[in-house]
């Protein structure tokens, strides 16, 4: 029977700046854009029925864990700009200062487990003769 090609397409996300996510993260990032799921004899439904259940198993593990983030806020520092004006006998300079821009605190939330959660489900769809193609 022929090879069965599913295309999964992977959301892209930032690194976090946590050193124990960097190197999930940067597997993540090698996995990013659009992979094809290869099986040697399984089809398209059996995918999704062995995806379900590795998501439901890397569920369990890694359940999801929200994470609030404040972002303060702050001032961006003034901008002083002076120009020359005159001959170089009557010469004076003027200066021009605009004030810095207030940048108010913001509130972040993010699943802590989710990267984890990601490399658990493929690591369990692997053992499942599952192979990721580019």
């Amino acid at each position: 029977m022929p090879a069965i090609y599913i295309k999964h397409f992977k959301k892209r996300n930032g690194l976090r700046h946590n050193m124990v996510l960097v190197p999930i993260a940067l597997f993540t990032l090698i996995l990013s854009g659009c992979a094809t799921w290869k099986h040697p004899y399984k089809g398209e439904s059996d995918f999704y029925r062995d995806k379900l259940s590795c998501e439901k198993q890397a569920a369990q593990i890694y359940p999801m864990v929200i994470v609030n983030q404040l972002n303060p806020g702050y001032q961006t520092p003034a901008n002083t700009v002076c120009r020359k004006v005159g001959d170089d006998n009557d010469s004076r300079v003027i200066c021009n200062t605009s004030p810095g821009l207030y940048v108010p605190p913001s509130y972040s939330q993010n699943d802590a487990n989710e990267s984890q959660r990601k490399a658990a489900v493929n690591s369990c769809l692997k053992a499942g003769d599952w192979r990721l193609e580019y």
